[in-house]
């Protein structure tokens, strides 16, 4: 009995551990979303497209008017701002 008594215990707090997990992800995604948000609408709008919509840059630029290269350079300034943001907030890698 002791054996299975222990095998209960950390299946209960395997258990924890994976709600725990996933609700952590839920508010960094939150936390994420909210931080899109607040970049201007190009920035947000370009990282909408290629992350969220999963459009290449031609496609993406197609959309936003704007060539592949000028879709690369938003990704890029984009991403740094929103890494800031995070920062800023309390996010880190």
């Amino acid at each position: 009995m002791f054996c299975s008594d222990n095998i209960d215990l950390s299946l209960k707090s395997d258990s924890y551990i994976s709600f725990e997990n996933e609700i952590l992800a839920s508010e960094d995604k939150k936390a994420l979303h909210n931080s899109i948000d607040k970049l201007r609408d190009d920035y947000s709008t370009v990282l909408h497209l290629i992350y969220f919509e999963e459009m290449s840059y031609a496609q993406a630029g197609a959309v936003m008017n704007k060539s592949r290269k000028q879709v690369e350079n938003l990704v890029m300034r984009a991403r740094t701002t929103l890494r800031i943001l995070l920062e800023k907030e309390g996010y880190s890698k």
